[in-house]
């Protein structure tokens, strides 16, 4: 992931405010250009004017990094909103609220929306942003777009360990015959499925390893969502990488994507890497589509 320009998206709110300062220090590392964009959520008073705020902001974030940050003019108060702005960005970054929400009534997080909306990554940050990446967990599922998802997070922080998870849940991995077979079948399967597994993510780490040798595999079991947030607590991971856009067989929650149930559960941030990205597809232009209303995005149900 080549990272020369941000968009950081903020609502003034320090939830948001956070994000913004890990966009900023991204694009020191980067030596990226940093862009603002006001969020529009209702929050603030309706003839209130974001704009000399957000100025102030950008000129102590200028002299704190040593680097020109710009304000874009006006705001953003939908998805379609933020989409005409992809054209100068290799990064959106923004806070997306957590929410525990019952499953029926559970639709695509903002996040999720920005990244299949634009086709670009998505930064997602959490409550714990102020800590560095020095951990990244990476969540591939060994389909071909695993390679291409591996290396983009090995460029997105230099020097970081990387750990290549993928997490076998036996009903995907297995089949339903797994659970009518005998205790020792069953032990004979999974051990089988796990060294089929082990070996394709070690060819995925010796194919990132070429650079810096920074790469290592891991399996884990269960579903999906549950099992990448297990090891992420395990590792201490400040990070997690993932494909957007795949849905969970196997997560945590029914008709739920892996995307989402991180989202809602991780304490760190969460990269979404749309599979238009992964894959070469191009992402939808930024006037298709039905507008979807930002204000209350928290809350949005899809």
């Amino acid at each position: 992931m080549k990272i020369r320009s941000i968009l950081a998206l903020t609502d003034l709110s320090v939830d948001a405010d956070r994000a913004v300062r890990r966009a900023a220090r991204l694009a020191a590392d980067h030596g990226a250009e940093l862009r603002l964009l006001h969020l529009s959520t209702g929050t603030l008073a309706p003839n209130a004017n974001p704009l000399p705020r957000l100025q102030r902001r950008a000129r102590r974030l200028a002299r704190q990094h040593g680097f020109a940050v710009d304000v874009v003019a006006g705001a953003a108060a939908s998805v379609d909103d933020v989409a005409r702005h992809r054209e100068r960005a290799d990064l959106i970054v923004l806070h997306d609220p957590r929410r525990s929400l019952p499953w029926p009534f559970r639709g695509r997080r903002l996040t999720e929306r920005l990244a299949d909306r634009t086709g670009l990554p998505v930064l997602a940050v959490g409550p714990s942003s102020a800590l560095p990446y020095a951990r990244v967990t990476v969540g591939v599922d060994l389909r071909s777009g695993s390679a291409a998802l591996l290396e983009q997070a090995c460029r997105f922080k230099a020097g970081a360990r990387i750990e290549a998870l993928h997490v076998l849940g036996t009903l995907r991995a297995l089949g339903l015959r797994y659970l009518m077979s005998a205790p020792h079948v069953r032990h004979a399967r999974l051990r089988e499925a796990r060294r089929h597994a082990l070996r394709a993510l070690q060819r995925l780490a010796a194919q990132a390893n070429a650079r810096d040798g920074r790469v290592v595999p891991a399996i884990g079991f269960g579903a999906v969502a549950s099992g990448i947030l297990a090891r992420q607590s395990e590792v201490q991971a400040s990070l997690t990488v993932v494909g957007a856009g795949r849905r969970a067989r196997g997560a945590s929650l029914p008709f739920s994507s892996v995307a989402r149930n991180l989202l809602d559960a991780s304490t760190g941030d969460v990269l979404l890497v749309p599979e238009p990205a992964v894959r070469g597809r191009r992402p939808a232009p930024a006037h298709a589509g039905r507008s979807a209303r930002v204000a209350g995005a928290a809350a949005h149900t899809g």
